[in-house]
């Protein structure tokens, strides 16, 4: 690098004496070596076309920024020539395009989960018909004292299964037309409290030890108060379920810098990986054997239509820590 103006520093974060003399893709490519390889051998291929006279446009690449941060970037190569008319090097326009990249990105999930939902919906109707169907068959079986031990504990294990089914069922049905939310205000106290209400046998039975800081003169939120707890007991589930071996659940609400209020939620669990956390909010992604993989998107999308933000952050064998924050009424 030989120049490095404002626009390049405002993009990447670094200064004109910190780039200048350095070679781009030993400071700004991913420090993943598989995608730092894969774009070396990209910006080979593109700076071949350039020496050859060409102006390559709109190229997008991965980059990082000097805080870590990776982006989309938008690159234009143009070949740079000396008095002569030789080629002695490449120019580079560049435009961070992340916030596009997403923004596209958030639409056309947005329309594959609107196509998705009508689809489980129809599906998750069908199949609840005669699973009813089933489920009362059983019972009424059920209720017969004569028959043998094995013959019993086959049908329990078959009203077991259909009601594992059922649960799955209404997941589905759950995530594709959640019921209509009757807004009230709330204090965000209460509801955690009843939340932990809820599972305070199950934590006590996982030898799980928790922690309520309460924030102290918080506005009410605008809510549907079961929905909400939906969201918080889903949460705490996963939770207990990272940690078999007990652990720490530690509960904390305050007020938000835009004077609404949050939740934080952590755990001391087992912990998710990064490459997990990225799709952890994706429809029917799960890393466990029970479970549907539609909880923590039933969860984001109850709190999308309450206007309310949900973030992760985890640490593998350390725990994870789950943020809501609501936004203040009348905003």
């Amino acid at each position: 690098i030989i120049y490095w103006n404002e626009g390049a520093e405002k993009i990447y974060g670094y200064t004109k004496e910190e780039a200048v003399g350095r070679r781009p893709l030993d400071f700004l490519a991913p420090q993943d070596e598989t995608i730092k390889a894969r774009e070396g051998k990209r910006f080979q291929a593109l700076m071949a076309q350039v020496w050859k006279g060409e102006v390559v446009s709109n190229v997008e690449v991965k980059r990082q920024t000097k805080a870590g941060r990776e982006i989309t970037v938008s690159v234009t190569l143009s070949p740079l020539k000396d008095a002569s008319g030789e080629i002695v090097g490449a120019s580079r326009i560049c435009k961070d395009i992340t916030q596009m990249k997403r923004a596209e990105e958030k639409l056309l999930l947005s329309e594959r989960l609107s196509s998705m939902g009508e689809l489980i919906a129809g599906v998750a109707h069908e199949i609840r018909n005669p699973l009813s169907g089933i489920k009362i068959n059983t019972q009424v079986l059920a209720r017969n004292k004569d028959f043998p031990a094995m013959e019993r504990q086959l049908l329990d294990s078959t009203l077991e299964g259909v009601e594992k089914i059922q649960k799955i069922v209404e997941d589905m049905l759950d995530y594709a037309k959640p019921r209509a939310a009757e807004y009230k205000k709330e204090a965000i106290n209460s509801v955690v409290e009843k939340s932990l209400d809820v599972l305070n046998v199950q934590l006590k039975n996982a030898n799980i030890l928790t922690s309520f800081q309460q924030g102290d003169a918080l506005p009410l939120v605008k809510i549907d108060r079961h929905q909400i707890q939906q969201v918080l007991i889903n949460i705490m589930l996963n939770a207990i379920h990272a940690m078999d071996k007990g652990g720490a659940l530690t509960i904390r609400t305050f007020l938000t810098d835009n004077g609404g209020v949050g939740i934080e939620m952590k755990d001391t669990g087992v912990g998710i990986s990064a490459a997990h956390l990225k799709r952890i909010f994706d429809p029917f992604f799960t890393t466990k054997s029970r479970g549907t993989g539609l909880g923590l998107s039933i969860s984001q999308k109850l709190l999308e239509n309450h206007g309310a933000l949900i973030d992760a952050a985890s640490v593998e064998g350390k725990g994870s820590v789950f943020t809501i924050r609501f936004p203040a009424i009348g905003v």
